[in-house]
């Protein structure tokens, strides 16, 4: 995935013309000085997948290590994080957090009103008339988790589709575990309804303004060619 979005910004880059952000390459030590002072940044993912594999902590405990983590570097290490800056991060907090909710709350009174009407065997019928090779299955199924994860939050995703897809995918003589493994990563991977929703909690004024910011910073970062030929 960061190979691929590497070469889109390379792309795009290259055909409006963006400007490089620095006028030189750098260099071995100015990599080496800028890893070394980023250690206890670059160490967080790290130390948090360690730490749930070896067991130190559970994935949900890994939330709380990871804020008291950044609390610690980000005040002590680094020196950047003041007191001012923890209301605004709570807001954020809680705004990003109640918009999640919401969407799973919704989500799973859909999921029972799927049930009560009987929508599962009657999407087992249909499926299993059609399909009788797991394999296509499992194609179908991953075609319609990828665009219902464009529209949905993935967790949202989840609760709606998955009562509806073990039927068919017991029916089909498909294991569940990996039936789980394609569903985490069909229904989470677009992220475009996640950062939709996220964009729509914030105040019409803050996204007007992060535009206008993203317009003039793009227009400042094009090369003097790029906007003459677009003028």
């Amino acid at each position: 995935m960061a190979v691929t979005l590497m070469i889109a910004v390379a792309l795009i880059s290259k055909k409006r013309g963006y400007a490089p952000s620095r006028p030189r390459r750098a260099t071995l030590g100015e990599i080496g000085r800028q890893a070394l002072k980023s250690f206890w940044a670059l160490f967080f993912p790290l130390g948090i997948i360690m730490g749930m594999r070896f067991g130190i902590f559970t994935p949900t405990e890994a939330g709380g290590v990871g804020v008291l983590y950044c609390l610690i570097v980000g005040k002590f290490v680094y020196k950047g994080l003041k007191k001012e800056h923890f209301i605004p991060i709570l807001r954020e907090t809680i705004s990003g957090t109640a918009t999640v909710m919401l969407i799973i709350v919704s989500a799973t009174v859909f999921g029972y009103y799927l049930n009560w009407e009987n929508i599962p065997t009657m999407l087992l019928n249909a499926v299993t008339s059609f399909a009788s090779n797991k394999f296509l299955v499992l194609l179908v199924m991953n075609v319609v988790l990828l665009i219902v994860g464009m529209f949905l939050e993935g967790g949202a995703a989840l609760i709606i589709l998955a009562p509806l897809m073990v039927p068919i995918v017991k029916a089909a003589g498909i294991d569940l575990v990996h039936f789980g493994i394609v569903c985490n990563g069909a229904a989470a991977s677009p992220q475009a309804a996640h950062c939709r929703y996220r964009d729509r909690s914030r105040p019409r004024r803050h996204r007007k303004s992060c535009c206008r910011r993203c317009g003039r910073r793009t227009a400042s970062r094009q090369s003097p060619r790029a906007r003459q030929s677009r003028i």
